[in-house]
């Protein structure tokens, strides 16, 4: 009398089919056509077994892949020079950039020795000719009283940016001249000037000068100072002077 297979006691169920040729730990796989093979679990994750604390499988985009040690630190770091940070570019990704590239930026020149420059008579009274601008320096006229990331030079009165972006450049002085006049003031490199002049009446009294500009699309390495013109020759006393510089973005 025939027997039913799901009557059948557990003792006498059958293995699954090839399960006598198997080695230890392997797994019966279908092949999607009606019937299969047993296969290591995984040739590569059986590796698992014996890997140290802290490790990760890590693919190689080819079906395999290894056990590495995990990296806690952020992706690069092992090639980043000292003090840079991680920036990211808005597409999943980023590179590792010093440090002066991220806002805030911020430098700053002061005056308080009342320097005195001696600036000849400009060739376009109008004081519209770049030619005739020099630098609101002398020697030891500015010190260097504060800096983050942006070059300051008091030998020069200058500053170098070391990224791009949008500056915040200003500045307050108070000041006289030996022969009443006009002079003007403007922010640059000597040839390229950014700003519009600021043009004031001085007297042989104190006057004051203030300015402030914003500048967009600054590129790296750009080098702004001060400069002036006079109308007409004169001795400028500079008694006091701050001259800043500030990323805004």
């Amino acid at each position: 009398m025939a027997i039913v297979h799901r009557n059948l006691p557990d003792s006498e169920l059958h293995e699954p089919k090839g399960v006598s040729a198997a080695a230890a730990d392997q797994v019966y796989v279908t092949d999607g056509s009606g019937s299969g093979t047993f296969r290591p679990y995984d040739n590569d994750l059986n590796a698992f077994s014996t890997a140290d604390g802290g490790k990760v499988y890590v693919s190689d985009g080819a079906g395999s892949g290894t056990l590495q040690d995990y990296d806690k630190e952020p992706k690069g770091i092992s090639s980043a020079s000292a003090d840079q940070v991680y920036v990211a570019d808005g597409s999943g990704s980023g590179a590792w950039s010093d440090f002066s590239t991220v806002p805030p930026t911020f430098a700053g020149l002061m005056s308080q020795n009342d320097s005195t420059l001696s600036i000849s008579a400009a060739s376009d009274s109008t004081l519209k000719t770049n030619s005739d601008y020099v630098p609101l320096n002398n020697t030891s006229m500015w010190s260097v009283e504060a800096g983050e990331n942006i070059t300051s030079s008091a030998s020069s009165g200058q500053f170098t940016v070391v990224a791009g972006g949008t500056y915040q450049i200003s500045l307050c002085a108070a000041f006289h001249a030996d022969v009443k006049g006009r002079v003007g003031f403007i922010f640059g490199d000597g040839t390229d000037f950014e700003t519009k002049r600021t043009i004031v009446d001085v007297d042989t009294a104190e006057t004051a000068v203030v300015m402030s500009v914003m500048i967009p699309n600054v590129s790296a390495t750009t080098v702004y100072g001060v400069y002036v013109a006079a109308e007409g020759a004169t001795d400028l006393t500079v008694q006091t002077a701050t001259f800043t510089i500030q990323r805004l973005s």
